[in-house]
């Protein structure tokens, strides 16, 4: 799904018009942006939560050459699912009880 996908389904449900729909979907995506840069947890319950997870340095291979490198340190956004959607999503149910899928229901 893209933001343009979300901006659809955003104006479908809510019987806004696209063009107040996408600076709604724009300014969500930002604010979660924004937070994950000032290392903030996002939790959306019932759906999951967002962390920015530290990597020391370790060393990879060049998938290319073969040759051993230096991957430094790095930051990561992780995603973990709460257990209500890992249940969700192992019934193949939706939020509604159906069991049509999320991405059905939004086409």
């Amino acid at each position: 799904m893209k933001g343009s996908d979300l901006a659809e389904a955003t104006s479908r449900r809510t019987l806004l018009p696209i063009e107040q729909a996408k600076p709604m979907v724009e300014v969500f995506f930002a604010a979660v942006k924004e937070a994950l840069r000032d290392r903030r947890r996002i939790e959306f319950r019932g759906f999951g939560s967002f962390v920015v997870r530290d990597y020391e340095a370790s060393l990879g291979r060049n998938p290319g050459t073969g040759g051993v490198v230096l991957v430094g340190p790095r930051h990561k956004s992780v995603f973990r699912p709460s257990q209500l959607m890992i249940d969700r999503l192992r019934s193949g149910a939706c939020s509604s009880g159906d069991k049509r899928s999320d991405l059905e229901s939004v086409t």
